[in-house]
């Protein structure tokens, strides 16, 4: 087995790992150290398969067989769209755990609905808001 084909099934070895890793990651309720902490494995498996392209690359500039250098170059671009899409699965996964870790606090501001309330409970409403808005703007 050549080299080219040992890097070829490395990296999509590795891609599989990190596929798995981001398919399970949003469904894991954890920490936010846990979760940075996660992240950072996806980060160095996604460091490493882009070192396994890069030197894919290199022994791909070593192939005489132009048809075996077509084939293996259609691999290469294959791994660089597959590991480009895994880091944006990333990015949207640490997105969202971002999101969830900053809506865990948070609370509905008004349990009012404007269509069940009367025209003064409306005109009530609408000074209480502007009463803080005028507080929040002379405290800055």
């Amino acid at each position: 087995m050549s080299e080219i084909q040992c890097l070829d099934e490395e990296i999509a070895e590795e891609s599989a790992k990190i596929r798995k890793f981001l398919d399970a990651f949003p469904k894991k309720k954890l920490s936010p150290d846990a979760r940075a902490a996660e992240l950072e494995n996806i980060n160095s498996l996604i460091s490493k398969v882009k070192l396994l392209i890069k030197t894919y690359k290199v022994e791909l500039r070593e192939i005489s067989n132009p048809d075996e250098k077509k084939e293996y170059d259609l691999k290469g671009k294959e791994h660089e769209h597959v590991i480009s899409k895994l880091c944006t699965d990333r990015d949207y996964a640490k997105a969202s755990g971002d999101r969830s870790e900053l809506m865990a606090g948070a609370s509905v501001v008004s349990s009012t609905n404007p269509d069940q309330m009367s025209a003064k409970d409306i005109i009530t409403e609408a000074g209480r808001v502007q009463e803080a808005s005028v507080s929040s703007l002379d405290r800055t």
